[in-house]
């Protein structure tokens, strides 16, 4: 099998984890709006209170199918370059991140550069985060290096400056902000380009 064969068979898949992400990222976090009065602050009872706070959890708790269905396509990302990968360059970065000129992870310095990082080592990074989020920081030293750059990324983002602190306030996977924010795959149609572009 060519690696334009395996990108063939696994695009029906591929199509489907997308949709499902699409599905998620439509629907919206419940309103607090309804509840603010003229002044601006909220005025809501004891039982209006659990009954959002409810609502707000239940949304959250879909964080966790986000993960699922951008997990998966970066595990089909990952075993096809790991698998088609025509060789990567080495770069001052990729040496940085803890991988050496002969290391089989060379493979993985690929693709277009996010952050200063080849796409390969996101790919590789967030597919090891999510396989074993449940261990907070991965123990694998490239995928560490690789979230502990992007922490530095963020660092001056009030909004979004810890979001790769995999162990704060708990441990969770994020394979959806690395497909959906630093791979920038909004659909199928971006994912292939990248993927093409890749292995070709």
């Amino acid at each position: 099998m060519s690696a334009i064969d395996y990108l063939e068979t696994t695009e029906p898949a591929i199509k489907h984890f997308f949709d499902g992400l699409n599905g998620y990222d439509a629907m919206k976090p419940p309103s607090i709006a309804q509840y603010l009065d003229k002044s601006g602050l909220v005025r809501m009872s004891k039982s209006e209170s659990e009954i959002f706070g409810q609502k707000y959890e239940d949304f959250f708790a879909l964080e966790y199918a986000r993960a699922i269905l951008a997990g998966s396509i970066l595990q089909v990302a990952n075993t096809a370059i790991k698998m088609y990968s025509p060789g990567g360059q080495v770069t001052e970065q990729c040496r940085s991140l803890g991988i050496s000129e002969n290391s089989p992870l060379a493979n993985m310095c690929v693709g277009r550069e996010v952050h200063n990082i080849p796409i390969g080592l996101l790919i590789y990074a967030g597919r090891i985060q999510y396989n074993h989020w449940e261990e907070g920081e991965p123990n694998n030293i490239v995928a560490k290096n690789v979230f502990r750059h992007l922490i530095s990324v963020y660092y001056d983002n009030m909004a979004f400056d810890l979001a790769y602190e995999l162990n704060y306030p708990q441990t969770r996977p994020v394979s959806h902000y690395i497909v959906r924010l630093e791979l920038n795959w909004k659909s199928f149609d971006y994912y292939s380009k990248d993927m093409r572009s890749i292995l070709a």
